[in-house]
This record gives C-alpha cells, sequence and structure tokens, in this order.
C-alpha cells in the first residue's frame, strides 16, 4: 500500500511536470513568434527610415 502511494505521488509530480512542460514549450513557441514580427518590424522601420534620410532635401546656402 505504501508503495501505491508513493507511485500515485510521482505519478501525480510526474503529470504537473508534463503539464508545466508543455507551458513553457507554449510559451517559448509565442516568444519566438513574438521575436520574428519585432525583427521584420525593425527591419521595414530601418527600410522606411533608411528612405527619409536618402529623400531628404538639401538646404542650399543664400
Amino acid at each position: 500500500m505504501a508503495r501505491l502511494k508513493v507511485f500515485e505521488g510521482n505519478q501525480s509530480a510526474s503529470n504537473e511536470a508534463a503539464e508545466a512542460l508543455e507551458r513553457l514549450v507554449a510559451e517559448n513557441s509565442e516568444l519566438r513568434h513574438t521575436a520574428v514580427e519585432l525583427v521584420l518590424q525593425t527591419w521595414i522601420l530601418r527600410e522606411r527610415l533608411s528612405d527619409v534620410v536618402t529623400h531628404k532635401p538639401v538646404r542650399q546656402e543664400h
């Protein structure tokens, strides 16, 4: 009977660990997706800034 309780305790801990691992994997996936979006947005903003800087009218001295 004592062994059965230990097994049940281990099983419960194992299930909790598996659930925690699943949550971490899902969160990791979300964070990777967010990181990719941020990289793309940064790239787009740099391109736009580059276009603005290169098309900036040159002031003529009078």
